[in-house]
């Protein structure tokens, strides 16, 4: 018996009507074969715009004068140079909370970024380096971990470094105290920068109980060499504002 609905070619027809009646079966599975292609791309078509969505990295943009940060949702890359900050600020840590004492010769800069605390300019003769102050939540990563951030920010500056760089730095920290209180390091680069004019690092890690503060002196080697000392002398004398010592 014949499924319902299908034409039957029929015997001792004229063969022109049974060709006909054929092509008529045929053109109507094909029809319903092409409606079953078109679900099927359809199908596809959604799937694979679903899995298409963004899984990039997330990326935090700078705001504010208190180290307000508001995440974008786009994908970040690259890495930072030597006067950008690739630091992730604490939220809210307001300039009035500490104070130093700024070593001589050294001026004060307006900030560019809103997650720095202060950023001051340091020249000798025509040369001119940059320190920058960063509050930043816990250990941030650790000391190792920023020496060897740092360090490749150094060597994209095209400052050439030897293999052992990271484990001489590490090997090298001077440690002291900030206001006779909180635990510091003092970690230089210029030891392992070949040439005077080659840019590098020397920076003061200062640990509070639940934050670090980061003093960065970025330029040549030679004016970074000059102003070591005063570098630490600046870190030295950070203290907290409290009830006590307004």
């Amino acid at each position: 018996m014949k499924p319902e609905g299908v034409p039957t070619i029929m015997r001792g027809a004229p063969k022109r009507y049974n060709k006909l009646q054929g092509q008529n079966m045929k053109s109507k599975y094909m029809k319903v074969d092409k409606f079953i292609i078109l679900i099927l791309v359809i199908i596809l078509a959604v799937t694979f715009s679903a899995c298409g969505k963004d899984k990039g990295v997330r990326k935090y943009k700078e705001t504010g004068t208190s180290g307000q940060i508001q995440n974008t949702g786009k994908p970040q890359g690259g890495m930072p140079q030597m006067g950008q900050s690739s630091e992730m600020g604490m939220g809210h840590m307001p300039r009035n909370h500490f104070k130093w004492n700024l070593p001589e010769g050294w001026a004060e800069m307006p900030n560019q970024s809103g997650m720095r605390l202060a950023t001051f300019s340091v020249k000798v003769g025509n040369k001119e380096g940059i320190c920058t102050v960063i509050p930043l939540q816990g250990e941030a990563g650790g000391l190792e971990a920023n020496v060897s951030r740092w360090l490749d920010q150094v060597k994209s500056e095209g400052t050439k470094m030897p293999e052992d760089s990271l484990q001489k730095i590490l090997d090298k920290q001077e440690k002291f105290f900030a206001s006779n209180t909180f635990p510091s390091v003092l970690v230089d680069f210029t030891g392992v920068t070949p040439k005077s004019t080659d840019k590098t690092i020397i920076a003061g890690v200062i640990s509070l109980e639940t934050s670090s503060i980061f003093f960065k002196l970025m330029g040549e080697k030679e004016l970074l060499e000059k102003n070591k000392g005063k570098l630490k002398s600046l870190c030295e004398s950070f203290s907290l504002i409290t009830g006590n010592n307004k």
